[in-house]
């Protein structure tokens, strides 16, 4: 999964949680008084984590590769005065996708951690299972 594609998923997944996080805080009671809140939190949590973490991962590996890439191209055109500018501009834009992907990790880190409390918070307002 690509870096764009886990950064939009994430950001989707924030609008749709807001308005009911809003209403939650406002109000201090569910907007939809089923279970179906603290399921999607439950199951969302899950998935936006899992997201994020091939998103940070793809992009790291990525990054590394080229950069490999790269300094064997560059070694091989080393006579040319110009190249020194060329390879560094080109290591400058390759550290950004690590900063761009150290975020996508980051942002998993807190939807794990947020992962964990849709659990406790599920389990204490479910009294069954999902299906029964």
């Amino acid at each position: 999964m690509s870096l764009p594609i886990a950064s939009a998923l994430g950001c989707l997944y924030t609008l749709i949680q807001l308005p009911f996080a809003l209403y939650y805080a406002y109000k201090e009671k569910r907007l939809i008084q089923n279970d179906f809140l603290p399921n999607l939190d439950f199951y969302g949590d899950k998935m936006v984590a899992i997201v994020l973490a091939c998103g940070a991962g793809a992009g790291l590996a990525v990054t590394l590769e080229l950069k490999g890439i790269l300094k064997e191209y560059y070694n091989d055109f080393s006579d040319i005065p110009e190249i020194d500018e060329q390879r560094s501009k080109s290591i400058r834009f390759l550290n950004r996708g690590y900063i761009a992907s150290g975020l996508l990790l980051l942002g998993c880190a807190c939807m794990v951690i947020l992962s964990v409390f849709s659990s406790i918070n599920r389990t204490s307002t479910k009294k069954s299972g999902f299906f029964g």
